[in-house]
């Protein structure tokens, strides 16, 4: 089994409500397990941050998840630990492959005069400045230091470590010019070394590109397998005009959208796997959805298809009943060689607030459930 590209720590500071938070050890299917509101959904944001780290868009992308504004600079302080603006996020990445560190760090000042993408900017807002006041017949002139004032921008830092001499960065701000956002970018990377990954939110279904994609490969069967499982009426998926449809032994196929959310999400998910192009693949509550008896196959197609297309999955959980459903799963013959690639993740805030993390590999888990040990 090649590890190569995948995530094997990762360390948060200062994002969302995590304080600092680490997870280490990863293994290639990892349930993040806990409570409501303690940041599951922040570490996979997190992660998605890093892994795409020369995509400006994706802070964009990690706002509107959760449906929060991105209008105005000042929305963004919830990328941030407490809304505090002073206290730069950092997201780092550990890997096993040709690169070992992805170093990621957001703030929301910039200080220095050695970007050259800001000096040209500045040079040309003084520039206009001058024109307007003098066009005015009131010439007043304007520091850089009272232009970054007004003008508050978010700052990506990108370090990426390969274990030789040959490592790259990154550098780009993201700033509110008229009532639009820019991005300005210094020092691309020749490669820039991300990992194709993509989040998976409770509300996201499925995208018809990629389901016509997996039909045009020849893979849709694995999909219908699986939706059988929860439909036995169904006998065929395809794609027109836009839409996918179902075949339930009618005279005409049945659009997806008509079907439970279950049959939307779990072919959403599936899709993604199949194809093999995200390298990480972050699902957030895996199991909203889905009816319990719809689990069980998820995690047996979804644990089968991780280690074939070779996709690492992140996915968190408020329910033990998923880690019940994986036992049950990978004590089945055909799985037991799996529990070495598994892992669970419980995260719990302690007496000062603050969350933690608590790593349990299956035979650790495994104890834990069948004996009604809480894990902690």
């Amino acid at each position: 089994m090649t590890m190569d590209r995948l995530l094997d720590r990762i360390e948060i500071r200062r994002f969302r409500g995590l304080s600092e938070l680490s997870l280490d050890g990863l293994g290639r299917f990892n349930v993040l397990l806990g409570a409501n509101d303690v940041g599951k959904t922040s570490v996979l944001e997190a992660i998605f941050l890093l892994c795409g780290f020369a995509n400006l868009q994706l802070p964009f992308s990690v706002q509107n998840f959760r449906n929060l504004p991105t209008n105005e600079f000042d929305d963004f302080r919830t990328l941030f630990y407490r809304l505090d603006l002073h206290n730069p996020i950092h997201i780092v990445g550990h890997s096993s492959g040709h690169v070992v560190r992805r170093d990621l760090q957001i703030s929301a000042t910039y200080e220095s005069s050695d970007f050259p993408v800001r000096a040209k900017y500045l040079s040309r807002i003084q520039d206009d400045d001058v024109k307007r006041n003098r066009k005015e017949n009131d010439i007043v002139s304007r520091s850089a230091t009272d232009i970054i004032a007004e003008r508050p921008e978010l700052r990506y830092d990108v370090r990426v470590h390969t274990g030789s001499e040959k490592n790259d960065s990154f550098s780009a701000i993201i700033y509110v010019e008229g009532d639009h956002f820019r991005v300005e970018s210094h020092g691309n990377p020749r490669n820039p070394k991300t990992i194709s990954g993509r989040f998976i939110g409770p509300r996201f279904a499925y995208e018809t590109g990629v389901v016509g994609e997996l039909i045009v490969r020849k893979k849709a069967s694995h999909i219908v397998e699986y939706l059988r499982r929860i439909n036995p009426k169904i006998r065929d998926i395809a794609v027109s005009e836009g839409n996918v449809f179902l075949d339930i032994g009618l005279d005409r196929m049945v659009p997806i959208n008509a079907f439970g959310s279950g049959i939307l999400r779990s072919t959403g998910i599936l899709s993604y796997c199949m194809l093999g192009e995200q390298k990480v693949l972050l699902i957030d509550e895996l199991r909203s959805g889905l009816h319990h008896t719809a689990i069980r196959p998820l995690l047996q197609t979804v644990l089968a298809l991780s280690r074939g297309q070779n996709v690492q999955i992140l996915a968190t959980s408020h329910s033990l009943a998923i880690l019940e459903r994986l036992i049950d799963v990978l004590s089945e013959d055909e799985f037991l060689d799996y529990r070495d690639d598994t892992c669970c993740f419980a995260l719990q805030r302690d007496d000062a607030g603050h969350i933690r993390s608590y790593r349990y590999e299956y035979d650790q888990f495994e104890h834990c459930v069948r004996h009604g040990i809480e894990i902690r």
